[in-house]
C-alpha cells in the first residue's frame, strides 16, 4: 500500500504548488491592473507574468489585421462555447435589432473583397447567426476596487458563419445593453475604436458568467455535493468509486482553498472582477 500513498502525496503536493503559483500570479495581475490599465498587448502580457504566455495575444500582435477573425474564433475556442445559441426561426430578439444595413456595414469592414450573395434573412435561415446573451448580467451591482468604479454590461454579440468557411465565425454587431437606446447603441466592426470597447464588454460578460455559474457554480460546488455524498454513501471496494473517484480528486482542497481565498471577501476575484461572487 506504500506506493499508491506516496503517489497520493506527490499529487497532492502538485497541486497544493499548482494552487500556490495560480495564486501568485493572479494576486500580481490584480496589483499591476490595480496600478495602471495595459496600454499594449505587450503591457497586458506584464499582468500574467508566472502563468504561461498566451497565444492568442502572440497571434494578435503578429497579426493584427486578424483581430475580429480571432475574436469570432474566441467564442467556440474560449473556456465556455456554451454562450453561444444558434438563431433558428429566421429572426433576431426584438430587443436586438439588427438589420440588414447592419450587416452589410459589418461584411464590408470585415471582407473588403466583399462576401457576394450573403445577407442577414440569408444567413439566418440556413441557420448560420448565432447570439451570445449576457442577459444574466442586466442590472446587477458592481463593486470598487481601491477606490475605483468597476463596470460591466449585460452585452449581446451577434456573429455569423461566413459563406465561404474562411473562419469560423466572424462578428456582426455587439449591443452594450439589453434595451435598445441612444445609449446603448448598435455597434458594427465599422467602428472603430468603439467597436473594440464593445468588444471588450460582451467578452467582460461571457467571462463573468462563465466564471460564477458555469466555472464555480455548475462544476465546483456542485462537484463538491456529489463528492461528499459518494464518500458518505459508497464502498471503498464499490464499482461507482472506482469511476467516480479520480473525478473528486482534490475536489475538497480547491473548494476550500477558493472559499479562503479567491472568493472571499477582498479576495483575488473580488479585486479583479466587476460584480461581487
Amino acid at each position: 500500500t506504500a506506493a499508491p500513498v506516496q503517489v497520493g502525496l506527490y499529487a497532492a503536493m502538485s497541486a497544493v504548488e499548482a494552487a500556490r503559483s495560480f495564486w501568485d500570479a493572479t494576486t500580481t495581475a490584480a496589483a499591476n491592473t490595480a496600478r495602471r490599465p495595459a496600454a499594449s498587448l505587450d503591457e497586458y502580457a506584464d499582468f500574467t507574468d508566472g502563468l504561461e504566455s498566451i497565444p492568442l495575444a502572440q497571434r494578435l500582435r503578429e497579426r493584427p489585421s486578424e483581430r475580429d477573425a480571432l475574436f469570432g474564433w474566441q467564442r467556440l475556442g474560449g473556456p465556455n462555447p456554451f454562450a453561444l445559441s444558434q438563431l433558428r426561426d429566421d429572426r433576431l430578439p426584438d430587443h436586438f435589432p439588427v438589420r440588414e444595413e447592419h450587416f452589410r456595414r459589418a461584411l464590408s469592414a470585415l471582407c473588403p473583397d466583399g462576401s457576394p450573395g450573403d445577407s442577414l434573412s440569408r444567413a439566418l435561415s440556413e441557420g448560420r447567426i448565432f447570439l451570445s446573451d449576457c442577459a444574466a448580467l442586466d442590472g446587477i451591482a458592481t463593486t470598487q476596487n481601491q477606490g475605483r468604479q468597476k463596470y460591466t454590461a449585460a452585452a449581446m454579440g451577434l456573429f455569423v458563419r461566413p459563406l465561404d468557411r474562411s473562419t469560423a465565425l466572424l462578428p456582426v454587431a455587439i449591443q452594450c445593453g439589453q434595451t435598445p437606446s441612444a445609449a446603448t447603441p448598435l455597434f458594427t466592426p465599422a467602428d472603430g475604436w468603439r467597436w473594440r470597447m464593445a468588444q471588450s464588454f460582451l467578452s467582460l460578460g461571457e467571462g463573468s458568467i462563465h466564471e460564477a455559474a458555469e466555472h464555480l457554480g455548475l462544476t465546483h460546488l456542485l462537484v463538491e455535493a456529489f463528492a461528499v455524498s459518494a464518500r458518505r454513501n459508497l464502498a471503498s471496494a464499490h464499482p461507482l468509486t472506482a469511476l467516480l473517484e479520480p473525478h473528486f480528486e482534490h475536489t475538497h482542497f480547491i473548494n476550500y482553498t477558493a472559499r479562503h481565498s479567491l472568493i472571499a471577501d477582498g479576495g483575488t476575484l473580488d479585486q479583479l472582477m466587476p460584480q461581487p461572487i
